[in-house]
């Protein structure tokens, strides 16, 4: 083997070596950098929806506040106080109820047409009972059936129900017959002091979070305890809520890959603390929700499309790969002629003059 290729090679190997590692921790630290990225931008939606529920939650007190010293309001009150409140089908009562179907028409009728929405206002007696809810034409429903009367909401609103017994505020999450919902619900008091009832307005989570959804570029799932199945009735159906060992699908993911990705082992675990894993090009992330007691109740996923992050760092690092390699070139080149500038030249010149004085040219200078 050649003198240049016993120097060269060994050092080319090196670096090549070097480079490879260097390579290897490139791509690591790409991959985690992917990962951080995509648990931080997780936390900033969760983040971002958590205020969003808060702010919903404090535009529902807001809204219901504007009721609760109106003459007509403590008006129908004390109308329906005068008869008997545990009767569902008291006259009295229903009368209430129509006078404040009468009285708040017109404002309802405006704020509907101002938002495009029905404003779900519901006033509750201080028995736990619906008064009225008047986003409805009736106040409730019975088997299918139609009924203007006065149902027990006790067992299941649990929110109204410390609200009238405190007489304080109740707010946050909570599980009702369609499933979840943010309330504040608000105490209603006569101008004497005179405790009345207690009264809400009702902001739906799923409507929050399409919302959000569009705004974060995020899709936003829904997976409920099923021991809440009892009272969100409106959810017992498996074909349109399907079952998850011990959790409801209330609203699925938007995104296949998104959706199968999704098991109820995870979700149990996501119950306890929050949990990520990757699907593709799809990041999730779950995250425990409670309700206004602090009880968890279930749980909220959030899919990520990382295509477009993934080819974005994927183009750094062949950029990176490309810039290291070009650099390899140059440093080989560089000690290539360095080697044969200050070893190779003069090793020659040396050898040259020595066969010139073995010769007997003993005048040659070295």
């Amino acid at each position: 083997m050649r003198l240049a290729s016993k120097i060269f090679l060994p050092v080319a190997g090196g670096l090549l070596v070097v480079t490879a590692i260097a390579v290897g921790l490139g791509i690591l630290f790409v991959q985690s950098l992917q990962n951080h990225l995509l648990h931080e931008q997780a936390q900033r939606d969760m983040a971002t929806i958590r205020l969003l529920m808060h702010q919903a939650t404090q535009e529902a007190r807001d809204l219901t506040s504007l009721f609760l010293r109106l003459p007509e309001v403590e008006n129908a009150y004390r109308l329906a106080l005068s008869g008997t409140i545990d009767d569902e089908a008291d006259p009295k009562v229903h009368e209430a109820r129509l006078q404040l179907r009468r009285t708040l028409e017109p404002m309802l009728a405006g704020y509907a047409a101002a938002t495009g929405t029905k404003l779900k206002l519901h006033f509750h007696l201080p028995n736990s009972r619906s008064l009225v809810r008047l986003w409805r034409k009736t106040n409730f429903e019975r088997g299918g059936v139609p009924l203007d009367i006065s149902d027990d909401i006790s067992p299941f609103r649990q929110t109204v129900v410390e609200a009238n017994s405190k007489r304080h505020p109740q707010h946050g999450l909570e599980v009702g017959v369609g499933g979840f919902d943010l309330r504040y619900v608000l105490p209603v008091t006569a101008a004497d002091g005179t405790h009345l009832g207690s009264a809400e307005v009702l902001m739906d989570l799923g409507e929050l979070l399409d919302a959000a959804s569009a705004s974060l570029q995020v899709d936003a799932a829904i997976f409920m305890d099923d021991r809440l199945l009892p009272i969100a009735v409106k959810l017992q159906d498996a074909a349109k809520h399907p079952r998850m060992g011990r959790f409801v699908q209330v609203r699925a993911p938007h995104d296949p890959k998104a959706a199968g990705a999704v098991d109820a082992t995870w979700l149990a675990q996501a119950m306890q603390h929050p949990q990520t894993r990757h699907q593709e090009d799809r990041f999730l992330a779950a995250f425990p929700l409670q309700d206004f007691s602090g009880a968890l109740v279930g749980v909220l996923v959030l899919s990520h499309d990382t295509h477009l992050l993934s080819a974005l760092l994927q183009r750094a690092g062949l950029i990176a790969s490309a810039v290291a390699a070009v650099f390899l070139g140059m440093i080989l080149l560089v000690i290539s002629l360095t080697v044969r500038q200050v070893v190779l030249l003069p090793l020659g010149r040396l050898t040259q003059a020595a066969l010139r004085i073995r010769d007997g040219h003993l005048e040659t200078e070295i």
